[in-house]
């Protein structure tokens, strides 16, 4: 009896070890990058990167990019170099608060190699907490360029938000970043000297 269960792990051992090597000998991976920001202060660029296996190639796709929208907000969606060396551009479109489509494609069939595919400028809000928000890749589609479908893995990255205090005199408005409110009080400063 022992020796017939210690065989079926030894059995259900290599049969996981082959379906792990499996899914790293083929297919693809589109892993989101990691940055850090202060919150309310500019944007913070994340690339979504891609790395075949040997022999495999990749010559449009899509991804939605998943993020806390109350924290996060994506402000532009532009080509990374692996996608422009292929003659391919980046569109992108909002699916719901919180969830971005990407597309990678093109009038070729030039196959997209290792790389940086997109690059995502992401706002980070005012009222963000300090620490990692998470920017998660799903719904993946890739094929290659006779139109087969690729299998696809993903790895999520973050942005690690820091809260910096702000100048003396200035106070923190809700929903508003800090460079937004310079903009405002220079904009009010200016329209005030205009009008004498």
């Amino acid at each position: 009896m022992v020796r017939e269960e210690s065989s079926l792990f030894g059995v259900g051992a290599a049969l996981a070890c082959l379906l792990a090597l499996a899914t790293e000998c083929f297919g693809a991976n589109l892993a989101m990058g990691n940055q850090g920001g202060v919150a309310g202060f500019g944007t913070v660029v994340l690339p979504i990167t891609l790395s075949t296996s040997a022999g495999e190639e990749v010559a449009c796709g899509q991804c939605d990019v998943v993020f806390d929208p109350s924290a996060l907000n994506v402000s532009i969606v532009s080509a990374g170099a692996a996608t422009q060396a292929a003659g391919k551009s980046v569109s992108y479109s909002v699916i719901s608060a919180g969830r971005v489509r990407v597309l990678v494609s093109g009038f070729n069939l030039n196959a997209i190699s290792d790389g940086e595919i997109a690059r995502l400028a992401f706002n980070i809000s005012g009222d963000a907490l300090e620490g990692l928000q998470p920017v998660a890749l799903s719904a993946i589609v890739l094929s290659d360029p006779s139109g087969t479908a690729v299998p696809a893995t993903s790895s999520s990255g973050s942005i690690a938000v820091r809260i910096e205090p702000l100048p003396t005199g200035f106070t923190r408005l809700p929903g508003v970043g800090f460079v937004s409110m310079v903009f405002m009080v220079l904009f009010a400063w200016g329209a005030r000297r205009w009008s004498r």
